[in-house]
């Protein structure tokens, strides 16, 4: 997901409670992050409004050494724009500006800025070469104090021999990791952890001996299923571990044991709410690049794995899914306020707001766009940066490959860059879709006489004609639904088709057998027919609701009709009122205790608009 500069001025508040400083009045769009323990500028923040492309352009000068720019190649990563030196990079934020990297240079300027403790020698004598001098702790005179002595066990010893030179350079700490992680998969020791320990991407080679021991004895714990309480940094070498492979039978196995080395840290209080989201994005990239098939992933992911993506294709083509899968994709993405809709609760209103989506899906804007293009935008393609913000090591470049998740959502890897493509949250419009959702909620608690009616808003009117068109497909599906319904059994058809012959063979006279013989049959007298009279009516309106309607300016019954077409009073004022209330704008049909009464007021407008009482 694209970072914004307000996310990594929120990033830095409350990991590192940083906050921003704003130290020229003149130019209020520049602002500076100063380090926590020394006071230093880290980060030189700028906004600028660009007034021919009518955006602002944020940046930031950030203090993390310029290697950084070999080591991650991103457009939107570059030589300082204000500040000067080596130690500084700059940022530009744009779509593809990747929150993990910005967070982990971040995270590297917090760590270059720390004030560094210095060696002072007295005696330039050292001695020979390979002495090597250790800080111990002295005993007072007459103390019977003596440091302990901790046992370092070989294996840690020749583990410890693998660490490279090279520094903090990412692509060297991995692979020093990993190696490292294969020598020692098997190893096991009884030492309690004591202490605390905070390092972000840490590895073996930050800790202690003390700490490795009592890190390698909680491993041996966890293995056997027993969860004890260890600092969340140390944790998170165990779930590096697993990302790697180390600890686990099969690519599958990894993400088994990472999803149950989650659930089970959670319960014993190693992880909280907040730790354990990264490590819950970290299980469908690792199946991902593992090539692990969508439904093994989805078996270990969190619920909201590909939520969304699932979400967007019952929106794009509603027409495939029930009325109560669209209404919950609306609310998925609507949030928890639609839920409480009085309209959402009625037994007609899945349908509703259903319907609605689905017409807006099939009508064109003056945009050219559908309303599901303009609330999601376009599908189009990102980078993606898998596991950038994990330690992970792949010895080999991966392989030019596609990666299909679902209709909505594929990754794509060529030359070792991979990009997804699908719809970018980042360019959904929440703005527009809480716009017709919210004239929907208003037109259909009235409609429903649901009572905590809402407010139109004149702004949002263009939604109307879809959420009209929605009322209308109810109030025909009501009527269907009223009418009753008669079910014939053609089995026996055919049996009283030959029944019907044998009575009509046995009923000719003598007379009408005869083949030579002519009989004229005598002209028989038209019936006289009362025709009805023809409707002509200025609305769209039912026969039967015209003849009820001309009826009640009669001041004549019209329960007869009403129980003969099985129809309900309050559909047929409901019906009425809509139709009229453009030519009239006003409810000119009143039902009360299922009795229909016309509004003496506009008895004239109605009898001009159904073309007369006859």
């Amino acid at each position: 997901m694209a970072m914004e500069l307000s996310d990594l001025l929120e990033y830095a508040k409350h990991t590192y409670h940083i906050e921003e400083e704003h130290k020229w009045a003149d130019w209020p769009g520049f602002s500076v992050l100063s380090h926590p323990d020394t006071g230093k500028w880290i980060a030189l923040c700028m906004r600028q409004w660009d007034s021919e492309t009518g955006e602002l352009i944020e940046r930031v000068d950030l203090k993390c050494e310029q290697s950084s720019l070999r080591e991650f190649r991103a457009p939107w990563l570059t030589l300082p724009v204000r500040m000067k030196g080596y130690h500084w990079v700059g940022i530009a934020f744009t779509h593809e500006t990747s929150a993990a990297i910005v967070r982990t240079l971040f995270d590297r300027a917090i760590t270059y800025g720390k004030p560094r403790g210095y060696t002072v020698v007295l005696d330039q004598n050292t001695g020979p070469s390979e002495t090597v001098h250790r800080d111990t702790a002295l005993p007072f005179s007459g103390s019977s104090y003596r440091p302990d002595k901790v046992n370092v066990p070989v294996e840690i010893t020749q583990m410890r021999k693998m660490n490279s030179t090279l520094g903090d350079l990412k692509s060297v700490r991995n692979k020093t990791f990993y190696k490292q992680a294969v020598f020692m998969k098997d190893y096991e020791d009884d030492y309690p952890w004591q202490g605390d320990f905070f390092h972000y991407f840490s590895t073996y080679r930050d800790l202690n001996t003390p700490q490795l021991r009592g890190y390698f004895s909680w491993r041996t714990k966890i293995r056997k299923g027993i969860y004890e309480p260890i600092p969340l940094s140390a944790a998170y070498i165990y779930v590096y571990e697993l990302l790697n492979g180390i600890g686990a039978a099969s690519d599958e196995d990894r993400l088994a044991k990472i999803r149950e080395f989650v659930n089970q840290s959670v319960k014993a209080g190693i992880f909280q709410t907040s730790d354990y989201r990264t490590v819950e994005d970290w299980i469908p990239a690792l199946g991902i690049l593992l090539g692990l098939r969508p439904e093994i992933i989805a078996k270990y992911a969190d619920d909201t794995f590909l939520k969304r993506d699932a979400v967007l294709e019952k929106l794009m083509k509603p027409r495939e899914y029930s009325d109560e899968d669209v209404l919950e994709a609306l609310k998925f993405i609507a949030g928890k306020k639609l839920d409480k809709s009085p309209a959402v609760a009625h037994e007609r209103g899945a349908f509703l707001f259903a319907e609605a989506w689905r017409i807006g899906t099939e009508t064109t804007f003056d945009s050219g766009n559908t309303l599901f293009a303009l609330c999601f935008g376009a599908r189009g393609t990102t980078r993606w940066y898998p596991l950038i913000n994990a330690v992970y090591y792949e010895e080999h470049t991966p392989k030019d490959q596609d990666y299909v998740l679902n209709s909505m959502h594929s990754l794509h890897c060529r030359n070792g860059i991979w990009t997804q493509e699908g719809y970018d949250p980042r360019k959904e419009q929440k703005s527009l879709l809480a716009a017709f959702l919210h004239e929907a909620d208003c037109k259909f608690r009235r409609y429903l006489k649901t009572g905590r009616y809402l407010q139109e808003k004149e702004a949002d009117a263009w939604a109307l004609p879809i959420i009209n068109a929605a009322i209308q497909a109810d109030r025909k599906a009501v009527l269907e639904a009223s009418r009753p319904k008669i079910t014939i059994d053609l089995s026996g058809l055919e049996k009283i088709r030959s029944d019907a012959l044998k009575t009509q063979n046995s009923l000719l006279t003598e007379t009408e057998t005869m083949p030579d013989l002519l009989m004229e049959a005598p002209h028989a007298e038209e019936p006289d027919v009362t025709e009805e009279p023809e409707l002509n009516t200025a609305l769209p309106l039912d026969p039967v609701y015209v003849k009820i309607l001309r009826k009640l300016l009669k001041d004549e019954p019209v329960q007869d009709i009403i129980r003969e077409q099985h129809l309900m009073p309050a559909l047929i004022a409901d019906t009425v009122n809509e139709l009229f209330y453009d030519e009239i704008g006003d409810t000119v049909l009143l039902c009360e205790d299922d009795r229909l009464a016309v509004v003496d007021d506009y008895r004239e407008d109605i009898e001009q608009l159904i073309g007369g009482t006859k």
